[in-house]
C-alpha cells in the first residue's frame, strides 16, 4: 500500500518496447538499476510500467539494443498537476480545503453521552465544560485522566466514566452509582405511639406487646405498642417494636379560587417572531432580520445538526420561535371555578396525603364576594404508628 502511494507521487508511465532484442534491453535496465514493473514480453513486444525519472534513462539503452520504446499512458501526481496547471484556482482550493480540513480536525466537535438515566445529561455537560471539555476545544490540548477525576469528584452519584476521543468525536460512558438499601437500626428499644387520633380498624404487631385492639380510639401519643415484654423467668426484656396500625383518621381542609385573576398570554398584535442562525462550528450568523422586543418570551427552541454517518457534525441551524406577553384581569367562569377547586383537591390527595386512603370525602361550598371555598371534611385510612425510642438509665 505504502509502496502505491509513493509512485503515485513520484509518478509512473505505462510502456510498450519493440525490437529484434528485448532480452537484450532487460539485462541491460537491470544492470543499470532500471526496474520493470508488472513486465510482459510476447511476440518481441515488451510492455510494463517504470517510473518517469527512469524512463528518461532508458532511451539510451533502447538504441543499444535496437528497440523502440514509448508511453502508452500517464500516471501519478505530477501529471494530474500538469493537466490541471492551468486552472490554478481549483488547485488553490483543493489545497486551501486539505489545510482547513486538517486544522479543524484537531478540535472536539460532538459530545455523546452514553449511560445516564437518572443524572440529567446538561448537568454532565455542564461540569464537563467546567473542567475543560466542550464543542470546539483542541483536542491535543485535553488531559482526559484531569477531566474525569474532577468529574467522578463534582458528580457523586457516578461510579465510574471513561472519555474515549475518536476523531472530532469524544465517547463520555458512564456508569451511576446504584442506591444503598435502607437498613434499620433495631439494636435500641422503643416503643410505637400514636402519630394522631383515630379509630383503629387494623392491628398488624410484628414485634413488641399490642396494648390496643381493632376499633379502640386512640389519641396522639397514646401508647399502642409497648417494648417491655415478660419472659419466662419472670424478667423483663426490652425490645424494637414493629408494627402497622391502621386507622380511621379525620381531617378539614379548605381550597379556595377567586373570581378574578390575572391571566398572562401571547400578544396577537404584535404576532409570533420566528428567528433563525446558522451554527458553523463555534460560530453563529443570524439569518433573520426580525427584532424581537425586551419584552418578548422566546416559547420554543428548534434545534437542526447535520448528520452524517450517526455523528453530529458542528453545522446546523437553531430556530427560535419568540412572543410578545400580555398580562390582562379576568373572571371565572362558574364552570371554570369549580374545575380549578376540583384540580387543588386531586393535588392535595395525590401529592401531600399520598400515604393515606381516602374513605369519605364530604364537600360544603361557601362563597365571599370575590371568593370560592370548598370546605372538605375527609375520613382517611391510614398507618398512624410512631416510633419512639425508650429512654433508659
Amino acid at each position: 500500500m505504502l509502496i502505491n502511494i509513493l509512485r503515485f507521487i513520484r509518478g509512473y508511465v505505462d510502456i510498450k518496447g519493440e525490437g529484434k532484442y528485448p532480452e537484450r534491453f532487460i539485462n541491460i535496465t537491470v544492470q543499470n538499476g532500471i526496474y520493470i514493473n508488472n513486465m510482459m514480453c510476447k511476440n518481441n513486444i515488451l510492455t510494463g510500467s517504470m517510473s518517469v525519472s527512469d524512463y528518461r534513462n532508458i532511451r539510451a539503452f533502447a538504441r543499444k539494443s535496437h528497440m523502440k520504446t514509448k508511453i502508452i499512458k500517464k500516471h501519478g501526481l505530477p501529471f494530474v498537476i500538469q493537466k490541471y496547471r492551468s486552472r490554478t484556482g481549483l488547485v488553490a482550493g483543493l489545497v486551501l480545503f486539505i489545510l482547513i480540513a486538517s486544522f479543524l480536525s484537531q478540535f472536539v466537535w460532538n459530545i455523546q453521552i452514553n449511560g445516564a438515566e437518572n443524572i440529567s445529561r446538561t448537568y454532565i455537560m455542564s461540569v464537563l465544560e467546567k473542567n475543560g471539555l466542550y464543542k470546539g476545544v483542541n483536542a491535543n490540548s485535553l488531559n482526559i485522566d484531569r477531566i474525569q477525576r474532577s468529574t467522578l469528584l463534582e458528580i457523586d452519584s457516578i461510579r465510574w466514566m471513561s472519555i474515549n476521543l475518536d476523531g472530532c468525536n469524544v465517547n463520555v460512558e458512564i456508569k451511576e452509582k446504584a442506591e444503598k438499601p435502607k437498613i434499620e437500626d433495631n439494636s435500641y428499644p422503643c416503643n410505637i405511639v400514636a402519630k394522631k387520633d383515630g379509630v383503629i380498624t387494623s392491628v398488624k404487631c410484628v414485634n413488641g406487646v399490642s396494648k390496643v385492639k381493632k376499633g379502640f380510639a386512640a389519641a396522639k401519643g397514646q401508647l399502642l405498642v409497648s417494648a417491655v415484654a415478660e419472659n419466662k423467668t419472670g424478667g423483663y426484656t426490652l425490645l424494637h417494636s414493629k408494627a402497622e396500625i391502621l386507622a380511621k383518621t379525620f381531617e378539614n381542609k379548605t381550597f379556595s379560587q377567586k373570581s378574578d385573576v390575572k391571566i398572562t398570554t401571547v400578544d396577537e398584535k404584535s404576532g409570533i417572531k420566528k428567528q433563525g442562525k446558522a451554527d458553523f462550528f463555534f460560530l453563529s450568523f443570524p439569518c433573520s432580520l426580525t427584532l424581537k422586543s425586551p419584552y418578548s418570551t422566546a416559547i420554543d427552541f428548534q434545534n437542526y445538526a447535520l448528520k452524517l454517518n450517526d455523528v453530529f457534525l458542528p453545522i446546523g441551524y437553531t430556530q427560535e420561535v419568540c412572543a410578545d406577553l400580555k398580562t390582562e384581569k379576568t373572571k371565572l367562569s362558574d364552570k371554570c371555578i369549580k374545575k380549578a377547586l376540583e384540580n387543588q383537591i386531586a393535588l392535595y390527595e395525590v401529592f401531600t396525603r399520598s400515604d393515606a386512603l381516602v374513605l369519605q370525602r364530604k364537600i360544603t361550598e361557601s362563597k365571599a364576594k370575590n371568593e370560592t371555598q370548598y370546605n372538605v371534611s375527609y375520613v382517611f385510612e391510614e398507618d398512624i404508628a410512631k416510633t419512639e425510642k425508650l429512654q433508659t438509665s
